[in-house]
C-alpha cells in the first residue's frame, strides 16, 4: 500500500479526493506546476493552489474497483482507502492552531470546523490570519448560517482530513484542487455510493484516482492507453474484490473463446453485474468490435448500445 501511495502521488496524472459522501476535496496538479515532493515519512505533495499529505496507512484498508459510467462505452476506476464505519458527526466548533497543515508557516493559524464531516471526515476552514480568526470565531457564536456565510465571504482556506490523510484548496477556482459540498447529499448521512463495491463495516474517506487509459484529469477524452490499462489492472488485483475479478475474468475468457451470452446466466447482486458491464466495455476498447462482444453487450450492457 505505501508503494501504491508513493507512486502515485509522485504522478502528476493521479488525482486524489478526500472526505464523505456529499462533501469532499480534491488534490490535482499539472505536470509543470511547481511542486514540493516528500516521500519520506509523511507522504505529502504540496503546489502554490493546494496540498495533501498522507500521515500514516496503520490501520486502513486498501480496496480498488472499477464501475460503468453511465450512457457511454466507458468506465471509473479508483482505489478507496478506508477505515472502520463510525457514524460521529462532527459539530461546528474552533479547534485551534492547526498543527498538522502541510506546510509549517500554516501550522500557527486557525482551524474551524465547519460541522458538516462525518464518518471520520472533518470539513474545515484554516484563518489566514487574525483578521479572518476573528471573523470566523464571531460567525461562529451566532450560529445559524453565519458560518457558512463568513466562509463565502472570506474564502479561507479549505482543509478536509481524517485521522490518517489531508486535502488542502488555496483557491477557489474550479480547475486544479477543488471542493464540492452538497448539503442534499449530505443529508443522507452515508459514506459513499451505493454503486461504490466497499466491504461492509468500512468507510471510504480518501480515494486515489490513477490515470485512465480513456480520459486526462479533467475528465477529458483521450486514445486507449494501454500502460495505465495494465497499470490499473496489476492495482485491482493486489486490492480489488476477488469474487469481482472472477466475474470479470469468466466473461473474458467466454467472449474471446466466441461463447455467445445464452449460457451465462445474469450475475446477483450490483456490483457483479456492474463488474460484467465493465469487462465488456474494456473488451471494445482492447479487443475492438465483434460479433460475439456485440451479442454480450446486447445481453448485458444495452445503455452502453444505445449510447453509440
Amino acid at each position: 500500500m505505501a508503494e501504491l501511495v508513493a507512486g502515485s502521488l509522485a504522478d502528476p496524472g493521479a488525482t486524489w479526493s478526500l472526505g464523505t459522501f456529499g462533501a469532499i476535496a480534491e488534490f490535482l496538479r499539472d505536470p509543470a506546476e511547481p511542486a514540493e515532493i516528500d516521500l519520506a515519512g509523511r507522504f505529502s505533495v504540496a503546489t502554490a493552489r493546494g496540498a495533501i499529505r498522507i500521515a500514516s496507512l496503520a490501520g486502513v484498508r486498501a480496496v480498488a474497483w472499477e464501475q460503468p459510467t453511465s450512457g457511454i462505452d466507458g468506465w471509473s476506476h479508483a482505489v478507496a482507502f478506508c477505515l472502520p464505519a463510525g457514524t460521529a458527526k462532527a459539530v461546528a466548533a474552533e479547534l485551534g492552531p492547526d498543527r498538522g497543515a502541510v506546510a509549517e508557516a500554516d501550522r500557527d493559524k486557525i482551524l474551524f470546523d465547519l460541522g458538516l464531516g462525518a464518518h471520520g471526515a472533518q470539513v474545515c476552514a484554516r484563518a489566514a490570519d487574525h483578521g479572518e480568526a476573528v471573523a470566523l470565531r464571531r460567525a461562529l457564536a451566532r450560529g445559524g448560517d453565519a458560518l457558512a456565510a463568513a466562509v463565502a465571504e472570506l474564502r479561507p482556506v479549505s482543509v478536509f482530513r481524517c485521522r490518517f490523510a489531508r486535502i488542502e484548496v488555496r483557491q477557489a477556482a474550479p480547475d486544479g484542487p477543488h471542493i464540492h459540498v452538497l448539503p442534499s447529499i449530505l443529508k443522507l448521512g452515508r459514506s459513499h455510493a451505493a454503486t461504490a463495491p466497499v466491504p461492509a463495516g468500512w468507510a471510504p474517506l480518501l480515494h486515489l484516482h490513477p490515470p485512465h487509459p480513456q480520459r486526462d484529469a479533467l475528465g477529458r477524452g483521450t486514445p486507449f492507453a494501454r500502460r495505465h490499462f495494465d497499470a490499473f489492472a496489476a492495482v485491482l488485483d493486489r486490492f480489488g474484490d476477488p469474487a469481482l475479478l472472477a466475474v470479470k475474468g469468466r466473461v473474458t475468457d467466454a467472449v474471446r473463446r466466441g461463447l455467445g451470452p445464452e449460457a451465462h446466466a445474469p450475475p446477483d447482486g450490483r456490483h457483479a453485474r456492474a463488474a460484467v458491464r465493465v469487462a465488456l466495455r474494456q473488451m471494445l476498447a482492447t479487443d475492438g468490435r465483434g460479433p460475439v462482444l456485440d451479442a454480450w453487450r446486447a445481453a448485458f450492457d444495452r445503455s452502453s448500445l444505445r449510447a453509440g
